[in-house]
């Protein structure tokens, strides 16, 4: 499971939710720059944590898991992905994201390994 993972890389989460997500279609590095302010960077609990991206650049379908001290840092992290243009996705399918969807060097590719490393 994600959260058992980054558990192992950080500290124990108290509170983290799942969410299918719908945004606008982008690229990954144009996702995580739209969300920078709350994405997982392998330290702050608070944060939230991509996953699923494969049909994100023709869809903008995608999840996440939002991590957080308890379920009032949630609720603000919801509303907060709301404000940057992404919400809650009813949509039944996501694929499963693959690391080496761009060229190695590329410092995306680098951000989505680091993100993919937590994934069981």
């Amino acid at each position: 499971m994600i959260v058992d993972n980054i558990e192992k890389l950080t500290s124990p989460i108290p509170c983290w939710k799942f969410k299918k997500i719908k945004t606008a279609a982008c690229s990954f590095y144009e996702l995580i720059e739209r969300i920078k302010p709350v994405l997982y960077d392998g330290k702050k609990l608070n944060s939230v944590f991509p996953y699923n991206c494969d049909t994100l650049p023709l869809l903008g379908d995608f999840a996440v898991v939002l991590l957080a001290e308890n379920m009032d840092i949630i609720i603000n992290m919801e509303k907060s992905l709301k404000e940057m243009g992404v919400k809650r996705d009813h949509a039944d399918k996501l694929l499963r994201s693959a690391a080496d969807a761009l060229p190695s060097q590329n410092p995306v590719t680098q951000i989505k390994k680091s993100l993919l490393q937590v994934l069981p």
